[in-house]
């Protein structure tokens, strides 16, 4: 029996985007983490917005000034759209300067 493999870039060595979508208009990114041919990836869920704050809540339709803050990228589904995250970026490289993910502050 022959696999098929679905989501490529699960396949990919650690360190690129694997962005899917859900129910026909939600999009999710996840993290390869493991070595080449080995399928893995976290759910990226949630993150803490320090910049860019006017953007994505126009992106998500969201007034700031009601106090949703907390609301504007606290899910899969809402930080990628807040981040204008779609499959477009589907497989892209994490080490670079498009998307990528950081300890420090910025």
């Amino acid at each position: 029996m022959v696999g098929i493999r679905l989501a490529w870039n699960q396949y990919k060595k650690g360190g690129f985007a694997y962005i899917y979508q859900l129910h026909g208009y939600n999009y999710c990114f996840d993290v390869v983490t493991e070595k080449e041919e080995v399928p893995r990836a976290v759910l990226v869920r949630a993150l803490e917005p320090i910049k860019g704050l006017q953007l994505m809540a126009q992106r998500r339709g969201i007034d700031l000034s009601l106090g949703k803050l907390k609301n504007l990228t606290n899910g899969p589904s809402k930080l990628c759209q807040a981040l204008g995250i779609d499959k477009s970026i589907n497989g892209i490289d994490l080490c670079g300067d498009e998307l990528f993910i950081s300890k420090r502050k910025f």
